[in-house]
């Protein structure tokens, strides 16, 4: 029987990392990989099949494909044919996949695969706020404030699913998986019974994974003003058994919404100055550059805007269209039973026979 591995967790949370590491020591990942990209310069491993099934399953709901929802949301059964084609591509005799926005589906996957391993990594929620404002993506620099939100809808989901099936499920701290990957892997190998290959090598550059400085003021901001996220996070490394360094609180801002704005502006700030050298910012001001990044960024907004447009006009379109043929198939059905019922008929049998009899005086 095959075994299955499914990665999750947030976005920016390391799972790339990981999933390179299951896939060296010997758990098939998939042959079909987001490749890399300027947010992520090595190869993001995520299996493009369930991304794009994920995708299109966010879409139908009238959401950002992206996953950056602050709502839980349902999978309709009527995807589960389509999902089984996928499983049935990718599985191997040790396999998985890793794809963040499997975290708003897993109850899903579980009725599906009921017997495939969990592993939930999950990191510090003002690491991942600061690395999703460094990024810069659309959605985030629109509402900078629901960065937050999303981390905990995302980890809240991986919490509630783990104590229901923690037989199954493994937590693990990015920054545990940082500093001693092969330590999680020989556990995780060993309570899932995998038999995976721990002699491999491990490629990491500190540069990639930015971590915050003890008694950090943003850290504290997360803190003191976002209660329920700073609950599932004590409660995932209560559940982990991680023990974060003890810190003193700091005084922070009063005002929350704009604390995120000047947060995500900052990270915006320090991309340009890798992005130019000192000569061009002098010569072209900051503040033009910062005009060029917004027309960009709103001509970026726009054209998804009218993807989401045409997508929708397509999905309209093809809702006519399955309503057509389906119309099409109940006559032909009504047409078969009529023709059905003719053939059955005392008058069709007479007429065969009255056929044969006059083909045979011919």
């Amino acid at each position: 029987m095959d075994q299955v591995v499914i990665l999750a967790g947030m976005h920016r949370s390391g799972t790339s990392f990981f999933s390179s590491i299951l896939e060296k020591a010997g758990v098939d990942m998939g042959s079909e990989l987001l490749q890399a990209s300027a947010d992520n310069v090595k190869v993001h491993f995520e299996n493009l099949n369930f991304l794009n099934f994920h995708m299109k399953v966010l879409l139908d709901q009238g959401l950002n494909d992206s996953g950056f929802i602050t709502q839980s949301c349902n999978i309709s059964d009527d995807y589960i044919p389509e999902a089984k084609a996928i499983i049935n591509k990718n599985k191997k005799a040790i396999w998985g996949w890793k794809e963040p926005r499997t975290t708003l589906f897993l109850d899903f996957w579980n009725n599906l695969l009921p017997n495939a391993k969990y592993i939930f990594v999950y990191r510090d929620p003002w690491e991942v706020v600061d690395s999703l404002f460094r990024r810069g993506d659309v959605l985030i620099q629109q509402n900078p404030t629901e960065a937050i939100q999303i981390w905990t809808l995302y980890n809240k989901l991986m919490l509630n699913f783990y104590l229901k099936h923690k037989d199954k499920s493994v937590l693990v701290h990015t920054n545990e998986l940082m500093s001693n990957p092969k330590k999680i892997l020989e556990f995780i190998n060993n309570k899932f019974s995998l038999d995976l290959n721990l002699q491999i090598e491990y490629s990491f550059e500190d540069k990639l994974y930015t971590t915050f400085e003890k008694d950090n003021i943003r850290k504290n901001f997360i803190k003191s003003t976002q209660p329920e996220s700073i609950n599932i996070l004590e409660e995932l490394n209560s559940n982990s058994g991680y023990k974060p360094n003890q810190e003193k609180n700091i005084s922070i801002p009063n005002s929350t919404d704009n604390y995120y704005i000047d947060w995500f502006a900052s990270k915006q700030l320090e991309k340009i100055k890798k992005l130019f050298t000192k000569e061009e910012l002098s010569s072209k001001g900051i503040y033009s550059i910062l005009s060029e990044q917004k027309s960009h960024n709103e001509k970026i907004t726009e054209d998804y805007k009218n993807l989401q447009v045409n997508y929708e006009k397509y999905r309209n379109e093809n809702e006519i269209l399955k309503n057509k043929l389906e119309q099409s198939n109940n006559t032909l059905t009504h047409i078969s039973d009529e023709l059905t019922w003719i053939k059955n008929s005392k008058f069709w049998k007479i007429r065969e026979i009255w056929v044969t009899i006059r083909l045979l005086f011919k």
